[in-house]
């Protein structure tokens, strides 16, 4: 599943993805020791919940589209996406980024 917030119709760009794991994905045993207590011992909708919550904040701050995918990624992770159509300069998306710097993806 995504879920997209989209500002634009543009088809070719760069994708930056971060993937998230959880306590159902895949291989979550593996990277557990990561995260925080609440982290691991929350429920899946907790953690969906705080994503969409991020995506959302996410998606106030950057004027390019902001992408979530449930269980989308390698392992069954989520995934948090921004989309930069083709011809985006680099100190442009450089900017995005600093815009959303201090926000807390995980707790």
């Amino acid at each position: 599943m995504a879920v997209v917030f989209s500002k634009k119709e543009d088809t070719y760009g760069l994708l930056y993805l971060l993937e998230i794991a959880h306590n159902e994905a895949d291989n979550f045993k593996e990277d557990k020791e990561r995260f925080s207590e609440e982290w691991i011992n929350a429920s899946p909708q907790k953690i969906w919940s705080h994503i969409e919550e991020v995506a959302g904040e996410i998606n106030e701050l950057v004027d390019y589209e902001v992408i979530i995918g449930k269980e989308s990624g390698i392992f069954a992770r989520h995934e948090l996406c921004i989309f930069f159509p083709y011809g985006t300069e680099k100190n442009t998306t450089e900017n995005q980024f600093q815009k959303i710097k201090d926000i807390n993806i995980l707790f």
